[in-house]
């Protein structure tokens, strides 16, 4: 009798912790992190973008820097009238063409800023789904995610799928 009431008493708590088990299982959420700072540093579209600016952002200085040669040229010479007139209006010329260009720099900056977070959160989500991640918190240093393990961390893994992304969305 005290035999058959252990193998039952094994048998339902065999039974309950299978239950719960499965319910734990089921239940289970995968999470992982990436470190988001690193990730957009390291995102092969920014630093195109990036580059691109640059050029611009050469070409245009290039100009002004000629403008202000001009303007030292003719303030060589500052006995001819016309010539007076004519540094005025360069002067104008090369300050309104500054304030442009600070302008479409800070427009053009805010603008592809935009389109590359839009890419990014894009591919980042393409990965949370294609690795069936639950959750993927992003860690900024800022107090959003203050501790997690580094098994969790995923940032190399997204830097090599984002730009892998990219690289294949650009032939």
């Amino acid at each position: 009798m005290i035999h058959r009431i252990n193998t039952i008493l094994s048998v339902f708590l065999l039974i309950v912790a299978g239950v719960l088990i499965f319910f734990t299982v089921k239940n289970y959420r995968k999470q992982a992190y990436v470190n988001v700072n690193k990730v957009f540093e390291e995102f092969a579209f920014k630093k195109k973008v990036e580059a691109d600016l640059k050029k611009v952002q050469l070409a245009r200085q290039a100009y002004l820097d000629s403008l202000k040669l001009q303007i030292q040229s003719a303030l060589a010479n500052p006995e001819d009238r016309v010539q007076n007139s004519r540094v005025e209006e360069m002067k104008k010329v090369y300050l309104l063409k500054e304030d442009q260009f600070i302008k479409e720099q800070e427009q053009t900056f805010q603008t592809y800023n935009e389109q590359i977070w839009k890419q990014l959160n894009q591919y980042v989500e393409d990965y949370g789904k294609e690795h069936q991640i639950d959750y993927l918190y992003g860690a900024t240093g800022q107090g959003n995610l203050m501790y997690a393990t580094e098994k969790d961390d995923v940032t190399k893994d997204i830097i090599t799928y984002i730009n892998a992304k990219y690289a294949g969305s650009n032939k």
